[in-house]
This record gives C-alpha cells, sequence and structure tokens, in this order.
C-alpha cells in the first residue's frame, strides 16, 4: 500500500515512523522490519529498526545529490502473527 509522497531536500538525513499499531492484533508485535529503495536511486535508506513497543518501524532517508530525482522506498514487516505487510513511500529530491 502506498503511505504517501514525500519530498525531501538533496542531502538532507530524515528520520522517519511508520506507525502500524492500530493494525495489529491484540497482543501482536512486528519483527524483522526491512526497507529497499528503488534501483538506481542516488538517495538512500538506512537504519530500519522497530521502537520500544516493537508497533512502528523506524528507517532514515537520504536526499541524493539528483534534483528532481524520484524514488520508491519499499517497507516490509512481519509480524508475530505470521503476517507480512509491504508498504510503499515515494520520494522526489528538492533543492535546498
Amino acid at each position: 500500500m502506498l503511505l504517501g509522497s514525500r519530498q525531501i531536500t538533496s542531502g538532507d538525513v530524515r528520520r522517519y515512523v511508520i506507525d502500524y499499531s492500530e493494525f495489529l492484533q491484540k497482543g501482536t508485535t512486528l519483527t524483522t522490519p526491512s526497507a529497499s529503495i528503488s534501483a538506481g536511486a542516488t538517495s538512500t535508506v538506512e537504519s530500519v529498526s522497530l521502537d520500544d513497543t516493537n508497533t512502528k518501524m523506524i528507517l532514515y532517508v537520504t536526499g541524493g545529490s539528483v534534483l528532481n530525482e524520484t524514488f520508491t522506498v519499499n517497507v516490509v514487516v512481519h509480524d508475530t502473527n505470521n503476517q507480512v505487510v509491504n508498504d510503499t513511500i515515494d520520494f522526489t529530491v528538492v533543492s535546498p
């Protein structure tokens, strides 16, 4: 599911938090978060983790050096109920 579209300034590092708590069944938590970026992008995604409650995914996106670059961050997270959630966020790199 597309979670949204964002602009990121070239060279910025931004922290994003995806809150899955309202979608989780009672007593279920998240496991094994991962994120990847569309091929060929100069931007990066890293430091993917879960918060202390294991209901929110945290990731850091760095805006690349190519202005108007568009890229997609693909996020995948599993939960303790054996469900797999695949989401995306679209980005555009803008000038400072």
